[in-house]
């Protein structure tokens, strides 16, 4: 398995999301995205919207349009 394949891009997110937690912290999307994982935008997207669609995460928006997906965070 590679650096960046969806499970090892999954459990960073996981991972990142699971620390907040147990620590009483928002997550920020600054410190786990596209840039800090070295993927694509849309391998991000993609991601984010296959943990969504299996219950793993929720308070992600996804809108779609010209340029593409676009994605956006709930508080």
């Amino acid at each position: 398995m590679g650096s960046n394949d969806f499970f090892t891009v999954a459990y960073k997110i996981l991972s990142y999301l699971k620390y907040c937690y147990e620590h009483g912290e928002q997550p920020d999307p600054g410190v786990i995205n596209e840039r800090t994982l070295l993927i694509s935008k849309a391998q991000y997207v993609e991601t984010l919207r296959m943990l969504s669609d299996h219950n793993y995460i929720e308070g992600v928006t996804f809108t779609h349009t010209k340029e593409g997906v676009l994605y956006s965070f709930q508080e």
